[in-house]
């Protein structure tokens, strides 16, 4: 099944700034998490792993370091946030573009293990049809699969006490889905589900795709990460500002201005908490 995308451009950005947001979420999320690979995937031997959906390559760039002799593919749709080649360690192969949701772009065997790191732009339908694509690329019996998400239905105010309103950053990121009436890009939430998040199920997703659920792994927000956390969130909210018409723009503008003004009164005391999820699963080995 090839999956549709054309109708619905990347609503954030691929400038520098969006490549140290992308940057700094990774190394949250490794802190938050403790793993770059889960413990559960034998990480000796002659592996080849792929990342699907690279953005700036930096997981490949840190994975390369600690299995200096596995084979390294970074994918992705766009590379151009990725470094130069003659930058990238020996191990990590030329990156290739690929449109992770299409069929007619597969470049064959290309993969052992993967994984998907915070691809919170699709639906539960597309999330099957993405598992059922990564499948048969994972070439040896017992491939690996690991998958980690985001989970934005389950985003929840915090503030450092009652004399501190979560208001102004509820409308803040309430903003771009009342748009998702007329532009589906700016709310990954109205054409996901509008009544419950695929991301739990994800471990469902596998099975359905005949993929072994080995870990299932579901993390909530680490406090200590909050504030920067924050920071992430209101860089991929001034992004999504950027790609709005001129109108919305200047009106999520002023949304954004009064929210950093409250949270400099509050000192940094109000934030928005997402859980995360981590899944892996192995290929299961045909029975003769």
């Amino acid at each position: 099944m090839t999956i549709d995308t054309t109708s619905h451009d990347y609503v954030l950005s691929r400038s520098l700034l969006a490549s140290a947001r992308l940057n700094l979420q990774h190394y949250l999320w490794v802190q938050d998490t403790g793993y770059l690979l889960h413990p559960a995937i034998p990480q000796e031997g002659d592996l080849r792993i792929a990342d699907i959906g690279t953005g700036t390559g930096v997981w490949l760039l840190d994975l390369a370091t600690k299995l200096p002799f596995a084979q390294l593919d970074g994918l992705d749709i766009d590379l151009s946030q990725v470094p130069p080649a003659k930058w990238l360690p020996a191990n990590h192969y030329p990156l290739t573009s690929l449109h992770v949701r299409s069929q007619t772009n597969q470049p064959g065997a290309i993969a052992s293990k993967y994984l998907e790191v915070i691809e919170c732009v699709v639906s539960l339908d597309q999330a099957d049809s993405i598992t059922g694509w990564l499948t048969p690329l994972m070439t040896e019996p017992g491939g690996w699969l690991q998958w980690g998400e985001f989970d934005l239905q389950s985003s929840t105010f915090i503030t450092t006490g009652p004399d501190v309103s979560p208001n102004t950053l509820k409308e803040v990121a309430k903003f771009p889905r009342a748009l998702g009436k007329t532009d589906t890009r700016m709310d990954p939430r109205y054409y996901l589900s509008r009544t419950s998040s695929w991301v739990p199920s994800l471990a469902k997703t596998f099975q359905e795709n005949r993929l072994t659920v080995m870990v299932t792994d579901h993390k909530p927000q680490n406090l200590s990460h909050l504030a920067l956390t924050n920071d992430v969130n209101l860089m991929a909210w001034e992004e999504m500002r950027q790609g709005m018409d001129l109108e919305h723009a200047e009106a999520y503008k002023d949304v954004l201005r009064r929210f950093g003004e409250e949270n400099r009164v509050a000192k940094n005391g109000v934030a928005m908490s997402m859980e995360k999820w981590i899944v892996v699963g192995r290929k299961q080995i045909e029975e003769r």
